[in-house]
């Protein structure tokens, strides 16, 4: 019989597709501290789980602010943030540093984290 644990899944929104899946039987904020310390995985104040995030991209689609038509400009990295730090949080996670910034006409602009938007373009995927 396995021994009591639990199971954690960690992202690296910097690196799209690093994953690390682990089990502790210790506590898995402990965890996750240890993997923020070595740089690799970001310890985040306010990490949602991936059901969550889901949720809130969904719940931001329905009242229109994160829209569901496709973009007519995007810009990755330094680009993104025009040479300048943004102080502005990703639109989905409310984390800093996000690296993608989308614009549509009206000056609608909406900046997420490379993983934030996987989830949302699987979101609006969904709607069609």
């Amino acid at each position: 019989m396995s021994e009591p644990g639990h199971v954690y899944v960690l992202i690296n929104v910097s690196m799209q597709g690093l994953v690390k899946i682990g089990r502790t039987q210790r506590d898995p904020d402990e965890r996750a501290r240890e993997f923020s310390a070595s740089g690799t995985f970001a310890r985040r104040e306010n990490h949602l789980t991936v059901l969550e995030l889901r949720a809130k991209i969904r719940a931001l689609m329905a009242s229109g602010t994160l829209p569901t038509a496709p973009h007519v400009i995007e810009r990755a990295g330094a680009a993104a943030q025009n040479g300048k730090a943004r102080p502005e949080p990703c639109t989905i996670c409310d984390e800093p540093a996000p690296q993608i910034s989308y614009f549509w006409p009206g000056g609608v602009m909406i900046r997420v984290h490379a993983t934030c938007r996987a989830l949302w373009q699987q979101e609006r995927t969904r709607l069609d």
